[in-house]
């Protein structure tokens, strides 16, 4: 569902009202999806109860890891067929490429601190270890913390992009996506939580 079902609306309605060549349409629809995806990461991060009791923690954890890297590799498609558009105004193409290459620097950091695909290779362990060391468990969930960053990046690019702003339906649900996304975010971690320790104290 959070792969197929979550991106369709935004992509049938952004395809549905504008008129550009398929090959441009496709390179916005890998950006819309990534965009969902990593909203969805955020939702994950909640750790809904819900799901938690449906599917359990860990293979929510897999999923969590699984949009993150799909997403990574959407937009750097999506990144790829946008760079022969030339007519595409600077200030979006410099915010798109700083959104992008903050979700790779995510990318590579998740894979190599919290996953333990190098635990295999000794000498690559060690170095994870002495690392490890400077980029302790804080500091690791701050960085992890720079998806909402990029989704505000990225949130910016779109609303900076003259042939999607002029796009009133499309604009009102992406916002919808975004403002819901991140609200329930705040609700769960400062507002529930908080209520949740109060009541416990």
């Amino acid at each position: 569902m959070i792969l197929l079902v979550l991106p369709l609306p935004l992509v049938l309605l952004l395809n549905l009202t504008l008129l550009e060549p398929t090959r441009t349409l496709l390179g916005y629809d890998f950006g819309i999806i990534a965009y969902v995806w990593w909203l969805s990461i955020v939702l994950l991060s909640t750790k809904p109860q819900w799901l938690d009791r449906r599917i359990g923690l860990p293979a929510m954890h897999f999923v969590h890891g699984m949009l993150g890297v799909l997403a990574s590799v959407l937009i750097c498609f999506h990144a790829i067929i946008s760079l022969s558009m030339a007519t595409v105004d600077l200030w979006v193409k410099n915010i798109g490429n700083i959104a992008w290459h903050l979700s790779v620097f995510e990318l590579l950091f998740a894979v190599f601190f919290l996953s333990g695909v190098f635990n295999r290779w000794p000498l690559v362990a060690r170095l994870k270890q002495k690392l490890q060391v400077v980029f302790k468990h804080q500091v690791s969930v701050w960085i992890h913390r720079f998806n909402f960053v990029a989704i505000g990046l990225i949130w910016w690019h779109v609303h900076l992009f003259g042939r999607i702003t002029n796009l009133t339906s499309f604009l009102i649900l992406f916002d919808a996506y975004t403002v819901v996304t991140i609200g329930f975010y705040i609700w769960k971690h400062f507002i529930a939580d908080q209520s949740e320790r109060l009541t416990t104290d």
